[in-house]
């Protein structure tokens, strides 16, 4: 499957990136910024850790 091109740039410092299941926020992290810190509340680990 091709992957389109998206207009957004990345906004300088930490941010949310929220939106619906696959629309393809996770493969546009990991195309744009390969090194960022990504933390998936869907991980039951990192749930735990940072959840309520």
């Amino acid at each position: 499957m091709a992957t389109l091109e998206r207009f957004f740039e990345p906004p300088p410092g930490s941010f949310f990136l929220f939106g619906p299941r696959g629309t393809g926020k996770s493969t546009w992290i990991r195309d744009r910024l390969p090194n960022a810190l990504r933390l998936d509340l869907l991980d039951p680990e990192h749930h735990r850790e940072f959840g309520a």
